[in-house]
């Protein structure tokens, strides 16, 4: 994560606390869409998305946040992998 980044990950922390999960997401998806992107970035978007209802959205970011090798995953592991698994076993969920 380049030191720029910090500001935008900083207000989406603030938006989230804030109950405004489209906010947060907007300013996620600038630092996702710019390709410096981490496991904790990918992991408040999926809680954002998660928040507002957008499952399958939630999903993907928790299942790439399981993918990176940040170190800060396995405080988040369970959350991610038990949504994983719930996908997996919902008929007509989206993949």
């Amino acid at each position: 994560m380049r030191i720029s980044d910090e500001p935008l990950i900083n207000q989406a922390r603030e938006r989230f606390a804030l109950q405004d999960y489209y906010g947060a997401i907007h300013l996620l998806q600038e630092v996702v869409d710019s390709g410096r992107s981490f496991a904790d970035c990918h992991h408040l978007l999926g809680l954002c998305y998660d928040a507002v209802g957008r499952r399958a959205d939630a999903v993907k970011s928790y299942t790439t946040a399981a993918r990176s090798t940040d170190s800060m995953l396995s405080m988040r592991g369970p959350r991610t992998a038990a949504l994983a698994q719930e996908k997996l076993q919902t008929p007509g969920a989206p993949r």
